[in-house]
């Protein structure tokens, strides 16, 4: 049995416990995988979307072009949401999930602003 340090408040506790005795932070990193995905696929989605928001702005693409390349890009943002959702339901703690889940939806808000843009 080792001692580590609680991630929450930093007291020694043992890496066999469930969770740290003193704060109640789970030591288990349940949806940590799915923090880390979400803020991947966020930032991507982003990156993205604005390339084709100023496309829509400035009509380089005809409408059907400029629709397809922002549903493809907004996929991004969808997988975004529903992994930070997934991470934030399964107890994870990390503040990637959030950061995932905001930037996912920018990602799904700039593109239906494309796409209503690409058409009108």
């Amino acid at each position: 049995m080792a001692l580590i340090n609680c991630i929450e408040c930093g007291k020694e506790i043992s890496d066999k416990a469930k969770s740290c005795p003193h704060c109640g932070m789970p030591l288990k990193k349940k949806g940590r995988g799915f923090a880390i995905a979400s803020l991947v696929l966020g930032i991507i989605g982003c990156v993205y979307s604005l390339p084709v928001l100023l496309m829509a702005f400035k009509k380089f693409e005809s409408t059907g072009v400029a629709f397809g390349r922002a549903m493809y890009f907004m996929i991004f943002g969808v997988l975004s949401v529903i992994f930070g959702v997934n991470s934030h339901l399964r107890g994870c703690h990390l503040k990637k999930k959030t950061a995932g889940i905001v930037l996912g939806t920018i990602n799904i808000v700039v593109l239906s602003i494309s796409i209503i843009i690409s058409i009108l």
